[in-house]
């Protein structure tokens, strides 16, 4: 079967504490958006194999897509095996959920294919021990607020289609990096606001565009531009260039900006132009996620 893995942007990102297992406590609000993988999951005899369309993206026996076999395999009490090709057009190490994504897809199609044998929280307990993302895209919800490691799931009801433009620089950025440089940053910013969560439950209930657009933050943005200085020059070509407002997303490298639907597409053309793909930059519009079918 094929299976779509849709990208995501944190509209908020909130760092709490560091927790005793060494991870950070945060609160996010994810969106799903349109840019997106494609894994094409089929029974196999014989050992898993994984191929990828993108020569970077690790496929052998300790990466990651192999884990969530190897998990899912534990858990459903099965030994059947699975050849995985994944269609990778989400950039790597970009703050948008790529590898996150394309494990709860896999898990997914897995679980679709051997009957079903596993429910959404048998499922999760997998996901949960693969990365702290993954649970997010397990849920059909195009918002959610994610808390703890971003594992704990609260979706968010909306219909909501906001348009996005997305930079993507020529650098990846480690997310283990940006949260050990946390300490290094005193106060954290934003981490006052309160209800934070309800502010925005609430603009997603009414639409309201603009509201989310003047109080998009994240509390690793300026750790990663003070590590790659020419992000805050993409922010600021963003908002130049229409965005209603602007964010990087995750712990980066990318940054991404909400638009009209009427501008977005001519913003994308002079962006296209300012950060061009023969020295490494991707710039992509993509609106939010639509599920098809």
């Amino acid at each position: 079967m094929e299976i779509t893995a849709p990208a995501k942007v944190n509209l908020y990102l909130k760092v709490l504490a560091k927790r005793p297992d060494g991870y950070h406590e945060i609160e996010t609000l994810f969106e799903k958006i349109a840019l997106s993988d494609k894994l094409q999951v089929d029974l196999a005899e014989g050992p898993s194999l994984i191929t990828c369309s993108d020569p970077e993206v690790p496929v052998a026996k300790d990466s990651l897509l192999m884990k969530v076999i190897d998990k899912f395999q534990e858990s459903a009490c099965i030994k059947q095996s699975f050849r995985v090709h994944l269609e990778k057009h989400i950039p790597i190490g970009a703050g948008l959920g790529g590898a996150s994504s394309d494990s709860a897809a896999l898990l997914k199609a897995m679980n679709i294919l051997t009957g079903s044998k596993l429910n959404i929280k048998k499922l999760a307990k997998i996901t949960d021990s693969v990365g702290s993302d993954v649970t997010f895209f397990l849920y059909n919800a195009n918002f959610a607020i994610g808390r703890g490691r971003g594992e704990i799931i609260k979706e968010v009801k909306s219909d909501l289609i906001m348009w996005h433009i997305l930079i993507n620089p020529p650098f990846k950025v480690l997310t283990r990096d940006v949260y050990s440089k946390i300490k290094e940053v005193q106060p954290l910013s934003l981490t006052k606001k309160v209800a934070v969560d309800r502010m925005f439950s609430a603009f997603l209930g009414k639409k309201d565009i603009e509201g989310i657009s003047g109080n998009l933050f994240n509390d690793l943005e300026g750790i990663t531009v003070g590590d790659f200085p020419i992000l805050k020059d993409v922010l600021l070509s963003m908002k130049k260039s229409g965005a209603k407002g602007v964010l990087m997303s995750g712990s980066g490298s990318t940054v991404y900006g909400i638009f009209g639907e009427k501008e977005v597409f001519e913003a994308e053309k002079k962006l296209k132009q300012e950060y061009p793909e023969a020295k490494g930059w991707r710039v992509f519009v993509a609106s939010t996620y639509q599920a098809r079918g």
